[in-house]
């Protein structure tokens, strides 16, 4: 489970950028997973999204 923390604290980084980086992370993302139909990038981005949500709630408790 530690490397998943990595990757979360990866995907919740761009939350801090600038509008053109995430505009241009978002960009690179969908061309990254392009093979995908657009509702299943959109259904598994939310995964990670909802995963990331869990993450914060288990991480912050105390």
């Amino acid at each position: 489970m530690e490397d998943a923390y990595y990757f979360y604290d990866i995907e919740l980084a761009i939350l801090g950028s600038n509008s053109s980086d995430y505009a241009d992370y978002k960009s690179q993302t969908r061309q990254e997973y392009s093979r995908m139909s657009d509702e299943a990038y959109r259904t598994k981005r939310l995964s990670v999204s909802l995963n990331l949500e869990t993450y914060l709630k288990e991480r912050h408790k105390n």
